[in-house]
């Protein structure tokens, strides 16, 4: 299962390696700058699931048929630990 980590997930990628998710990757180490739409196709491009705290992210990945995980403020990581289990990309 890959996993794509949007901007301001900071932490996020660490508490998913604890937990046995070790394809991670970061969009800040991929392109600093891109778009939310550049985000939302490399993610798809790649067969990931985007874990983002960009609420309008996750129409836009259901329109473009990307699984995605918004992160609420609260129970962050529990929330995305918890979806993780739920979806099953190859």
């Amino acid at each position: 299962m890959k996993i794509l980590m949007d901007a301001h997930c900071d932490g996020a990628d660490e508490i998913l390696q604890l937990n046995g998710y070790d394809d991670v990757e970061k969009v800040s180490e991929i392109h600093s700058s891109m778009k939310d739409v550049d985000v939302i196709a490399y993610a798809r491009d790649h067969n990931m699931i985007l874990v983002t705290k960009d609420k309008r992210n996750g129409g836009k990945c259901e329109l473009a048929g990307v699984p995605c995980i918004p992160l609420p403020d609260t129970i962050l990581y529990k929330h995305m630990l918890d979806r993780l289990t739920e979806i099953k990309v190859d």
